[in-house]
């Protein structure tokens, strides 16, 4: 298996992640009297149902300082080129 580094183009910061939802379910004790949920503190996430997220027909990446970078925004690369 070949695996590529991926990378932004504008600043070059290396691709560290994607954007995930995750979802779960939130226990509550009830609601307040404006309708909003009072949480109990726990929740159980649904690793199974764990999706990537996609905008603009792709995946949305994470660059290595946490910002998210549309999937026309990145590059491979060849980490070893990079260090000459």
């Amino acid at each position: 298996m070949i695996i590529k580094k991926l990378r932004r183009k504008d600043n070059k910061l290396p691709i560290v992640g994607t954007k995930e939802l995750v979802p779960g379910c939130a226990y509550i004790h009830g609601v307040d009297e404006h309708g909003e949920p009072v949480y109990e503190g726990g929740t159980d996430i649904w690793w199974d149902d764990q999706r990537t997220v996609q905008e603009d027909g792709g995946d949305v990446f994470i660059d290595q300082n946490g910002h998210e970078v549309l999937h026309h925004q990145v590059e491979e690369y060849d980490p070893e080129e990079d260090e000459e």
